[in-house]
């Protein structure tokens, strides 16, 4: 029984490596001129209405619209956050006007607009898939409006090492 149980760990660690070490991500989405590892000072330039707004830390930031609009991001419908850490966007999370189309279809059509691999994708809960490439996770997401803090579809990125970085002086 244990042979069985370590050649099917053995398999899954297998592929789910092969799947990770296929995956190539040539570029972050950008999204407008949104993408992770931006400046500050470079993605103000290209959306001028966009403000910063420093954290307590004064290390960590939000990039925000006002109103909290999209602004000058056009194939979205809004953001959740853009996070940034020494005045690099490290996290975002875009949504779309997009309430209908099922998950897989989702990441196909995000996949091709944005040149994201096509395999590699794994289901995390009913309604997300997540990539990762390297340093970088990606989550799509399509919760179809149903729930108490919904936001239709959604694609949220993040650079992991920045990320764990700003967790961490968090916790202080």
């Amino acid at each position: 029984m244990h042979l069985f149980k370590c050649m099917f760990l053995i398999i899954n660690f297998l592929s789910a490596n092969a799947a990770y070490a296929a995956c190539n991500l040539n570029n972050t989405p950008n999204i407008d001129g949104l993408r992770l590892g931006i400046t500050v000072k470079e993605l103000i330039k290209l959306h001028p209405t966009m403000e910063y707004k420093p954290d307590v830390n004064k290390r960590e930031g939000r990039l925000v619209f006002p109103d909290n609009k999209a602004g000058e991001l056009k194939s979205v419908a809004g953001f959740g956050h853009i996070a940034t850490l020494d005045n690099v966007v490290y996290s975002y999370f875009v949504i779309y006007d997009d309430f209908d189309t099922p998950l897989k279809n989702l990441k196909n059509k995000l996949a091709k607009r944005y040149s994201l691999p096509d395999n590699g994708w794994q289901k995390s809960g009913k309604d997300r898939l997540k990539l990762r490439c390297g340093d970088i996770e990606l989550t799509i997401s399509q919760d179809f409006g149903e729930g108490r803090a919904t936001s239709g579809a959604g694609l949220f990125a993040k650079l992991l090492p920045i990320e764990k970085i700003a967790d961490s002086l968090r916790r202080g």
